[in-house]
């Protein structure tokens, strides 16, 4: 984690119960996908998306599963252990009074993004009875996954068949961790952006200093790309600066999509749309 998100969780306005807006994200993003399937073809309201979380929030499991306007069901599961965001998300009014901003953000999400709106519609109207489920599983030890939100369909054995993988950000634009308390924890990471450090002695006993001289390491090589006027360089970085964004956002999976929720909006990226794009930008 970087300096800077340390300061802004250290800073930012705690839920009642000690949680931060980026913990209780997913839930809010999850209801209000969850609201989307419910309505169908309609837009959902606030008090539509308050209704799924406090019919969740109501259970021990913080999960739900609700008709919709068609034949279908929709399930609305939560993968929560902590017990600060076990309490606030179980306090629906509380929870809403900090995050309207972000919950504004997910309503607009399940309102207009167009795979969610293809599907909710689809659904609504085909003959066929369709079990939905709108899985927050942010807390879920999971292995090989960037994702927080799995919208699945359930299958006639009852296994899971999934639709789309979801990444929450809330009001964060962090997108790879590395860990610099060990010299072979950012050697790794930067290794992914193809920069190679070379080892050092005795890392542990100044850590603060040889972090500064590795991130001043960081900007010669990667500055060095953009030297002259061979394009060779540049398009050589851009390959390194799309493995790296593969692996570190989505852990290589093309369906991933990553949401940033937060003053009353959101945004979204495909890391291989990303990718796609990353050679159109005049480095």
């Amino acid at each position: 984690m970087r300096y800077k998100e340390l300061v802004t969780e250290a800073t930012e306005q705690k839920l009642k119960h000690g949680s931060t807006r980026g913990h209780l994200g997913e839930f809010l993003l999850g209801g209000a996908i969850a609201a989307k399937f419910i309505k169908g073809n309609e837009d959902v309201t606030t008090s539509d998306v308050v209704s799924v979380l406090r019919s969740a929030g109501a259970t021990d499991k913080l999960s739900a599963e609700f008709n919709t306007v068609g034949k279908d069901s929709v399930e609305f599961i939560n993968i929560v252990t902590n017990p600060k965001n076990v309490a606030d998300s179980m306090d629906t009014d509380a929870l809403v009074s900090v995050m309207g901003n972000e919950l504004e953000g997910a309503i607009k999400f399940a309102n207009t993004f167009s795979e969610v709106k293809r599907l909710s519609k689809m659904f609504a109207q085909n003959s066929t009875v369709e079990k939905v489920v709108v899985k927050a599983a942010g807390e879920e030890d999971q292995k090989g996954t960037k994702a927080d939100i799995f919208l699945y369909l359930r299958q006639p054995d009852g296994s899971l068949k999934v639709i789309r993988p979801i990444s929450v950000k809330t009001g964060s634009n962090l997108v790879g961790q590395g860990s610099p308390r060990t010299f072979e924890g950012i050697q790794d990471m930067f290794a992914d952006l193809g920069i190679q450090l070379s080892p050092i002695e005795n890392y542990q006993e100044n850590t603060d200093q040889h972090v500064k001289n590795i991130m001043q390491q960081v900007v010669r090589d990667l500055n060095a790309y953009t030297q002259g006027t061979s394009d060779t360089g540049e398009q050589r970085l851009v390959q390194q600066l799309g493995n790296f964004l593969n692996k570190h956002v989505g852990l290589n999976d093309p369906k991933l999509v990553v949401v940033n929720i937060g003053k009353g909006d959101y945004t979204t990226q495909k890391i291989n749309t990303m990718i796609r794009n990353l050679p159109k930008v005049d480095l």
